[in-house]
Parts: structure tokens; sequence; C-alpha cells
């Protein structure tokens, strides 16, 4: 028969275990969250589009009209112009 496992060596199992729950749980979690993290950027769009029609005063369109956007937050423009539809 064999002795049974002196106070400390209980101590330690039990404290192992805990360590082993805790770095699983906590691995599970940022795995999660970063998986989560990726979804959600991953449904941003970083283009957008704007659609229209640009016409004259008796409602007649406008072929090859230049058209300059304009970023008010960082002062960066664009200029396009338009198709003849």
């Amino acid at each position: 028969m064999k002795c049974p496992p002196k106070v400390w060596q209980r101590r330690a199992a039990r404290y192992s275990t805990f360590v082993y729950h805790f770095i699983a749980q906590t691995a599970r979690i940022v795995a999660t969250s970063l998986a989560l993290s990726f979804v959600i950027a991953s449904a941003q769009e970083f283009r957008g589009s704007i659609t229209g029609r640009v016409s004259d005063a008796s409602t007649a369109s406008v072929p090859s009209a230049r058209i300059t956007f304009v970023n008010t937050a960082t002062n960066g423009s664009a200029a396009v112009l338009t198709d003849y539809d």
C-alpha cells in the first residue's frame, strides 16, 4: 500500500489544474475575440460610390462634365469626368 500524498503535493496538483484551466479559458476568449474583430473589420468598406445625373437648366444631360469631390476632413480631392448618359 502506498502512503497518501502529502498536503503540499495535493495543493500543487490542484494549483496546476487551476492554472491549466485558466490558460485554456483565456486562450478561448482571446481566439473568440480575434475572430469577432476580424468579422467586424471585414464588414467595413473603405470605398464609396456616388450616382446621379448632371443636367443643365433644360434638364438635358451634360456629357463629359467635370465633377470634383472634396474630403472636408483631409482637404483631399478627386476629379472625374461623367459619361455620356
